[in-house]
């Protein structure tokens, strides 16, 4: 299989995963912001990655000081 063809099948395994997963999966910015969330996300949570875009403390997280954010967003850039 060529690499462009294996990055196609990736891309489109990874699209399957993100779209019709029942967990919840989204992602993060380094200041911690969810910046896309998936279709579970809003399910589970009762939020949509629209209305929590680009916040700064993101309901995923309240339960964490900022400190504890902190040390959490330092060892996920590791």
């Amino acid at each position: 299989m060529s690499m462009k063809n294996q990055l196609g099948l990736n891309k489109s395994i990874s699209e399957l995963i993100w779209d019709y997963s029942s967990d919840a999966i989204f992602a993060i910015n380094h200041q911690g912001a969810i910046i896309e969330a998936n279709a579970a996300f809003k399910d589970m949570l009762g939020y949509d990655a629209e209305e929590i875009r680009d916040q700064n403390f993101p309901p995923t997280l309240v339960d964490m000081t900022v400190e504890e954010q902190g040390k959490l967003l330092d060892k996920l850039r590791q």
